[in-house]
C-alpha cells in the first residue's frame, strides 16, 4: 500500500552543486516519515519515496533494527529521484530487506529521521516506543554473516520451533529432534540429540550473539518494544531469518546456564516483562 505523494518540494539547487534531498520539518509531534523501498533486482541502486504520514494513521509499515557502524563511510540512496547519504549498515540491510517484485514500507531512523535537525531528533525520540509497537513487525538486521551465522541460526530456529510447538513433548515428531529436561548443569548444547545434524561449537554461538546488535541497550529495548520480530542475517546468496519466539523459546531452556553472556540474557528478561 503505497504512502501518498506531498505536495512540498524535496529538493534545493545550490549554485555549485546538483540538487539533493531536503528534508522538509514534520508538521506535528506524532509525525512521522515512512520510507517506501522500490523493488528492483539484487545488486541495483537503492531507490525509495520518504513521505510524511501521521504514526496513528500510518500504514502497515516494518521498522527496521540495526546498528549504525563507522559514519564516516556513507552510501547513496535515491530519494523522490534525488540523492542522499546513508551510512554503509544501513545501505547494506536496505539492499538486503528489499523485495524484487512489490514496494516495502520501512521505518528506518537513518532514512526517516532528519540527522541533521537536533530539535527532530528529540521529537522523534519521545515517540520511538510507539514507532516500535505499531509497527506490524520489526526487523532486526544482524548484519553480513560470518563463519558458521547461518547454520548457527538454522539450528536455534529448529530448536525453537520444537520447544515452541510442546514444551513437554521431549521428541519432535517432525525432526526427530531429541531434548531432555535435566537437573544437571551440563553445558546446554549437551541436551540436545540429534545424530544427523552437526551442531554448532560454543564458539559458534559466541560468534553469532557477540554480533553489535547484541551489544547495544538500544537496541534491546527496541526488540522488546516489539509486537512481532524477526532477526535476520545476510550473505552473498540471500538472507537467513529467525523468529524472536523460536530465539526466546532456546533461551529460555538455558537461561540458567553460565554459558549465557548477559547481553543474551537481557533479551530473554526485557521479553519477558511484555508478556
Amino acid at each position: 500500500m503505497p504512502v501518498p505523494n506531498s505536495a512540498e518540494p524535496h529538493w534545493i539547487y545550490k549554485s555549485s552543486s546538483p540538487p539533493r534531498y531536503r528534508y522538509q520539518r514534520l508538521r506535528g509531534p506524532r509525525s512521522v516519515r515512512i520510507l517506501e523501498l522500490l523493488p528492483e533486482k539484487r545488486g541495483s541502486p537503492l531507490q525509495c519515496h520518504l513521505r510524511e504520514v501521521k504514526l496513528d494513521d500510518a500504514p502497515n509499515y516494518e521498522a527496521v533494527s540495526y546498528v549504525w557502524g563507522a559514519p564516516d563511510v556513507m552510501k547513496q540512496i535515491t530519494c523522490d529521484t534525488l540523492p542522499s547519504d546513508i551510512t554503509k549498515s544501513c545501505s547494506y540491510a536496505l539492499h538486503y530487506l528489499r523485495l524484487e517484485e512489490e514496494a516495502r514500507l520501512l521505518w528506518i531512523d537513518a532514512c526517516c529521521i532528519n540527522q541533521k535537525t537536533e530539535r527532530e531528533q528529540t521529537q522523534q525520540v519521545r515517540i520511538m516506543g510507539d514507532i516500535y509497537s505499531r509497527a506490524k513487525r520489526t526487523l532486526v538486521w544482524l548484519g553480513k554473516s560470518t563463519g558458521n551465522d547461518i547454520s548457527t541460526m538454522c539450528y536455534i530456529s529448529r530448536i525453537g520451533r520444537s520447544l515452541s510447538r510442546d514444551e513437554d513433548q521431549s521428541t519432535d515428531s517432525t525432526t526427530g529432534l531429541i531434548y531432555a529436561k535435566t537437573e544437571s548443569r551440563q553445558p546446554w548444547y549437551r541436551h540436545f540429540v540429534d545424530a544427523e545434524e552437526k551442531k554448532p561449537s560454543v564458539a559458534d554461538f559466541n560468534s553469532l550473539f557477540s554480533k553489535p546488535w547484541f551489544l547495544c541497550v538500544w537496541t534491546v529495548q527496541e526488540f522488546a518494544l516489539s509486537r512481532h520480530c524477526i532477526l535476520l542475517c545476510g550473505n552473498i546468496c540471500g538472507i537467513t531469518s529467525m523468529k524472536a519466539e523460536h530465539l526466546m523459546a532456546f533461551l529460555a531452556l538455558n537461561e540458567e546456564q553460565t554459558f549465557l553472556l548477559s547481553r543474551i540474557h537481557r533479551l530473554h528478561i526485557h521479553r519477558k516483562m511484555r508478556t
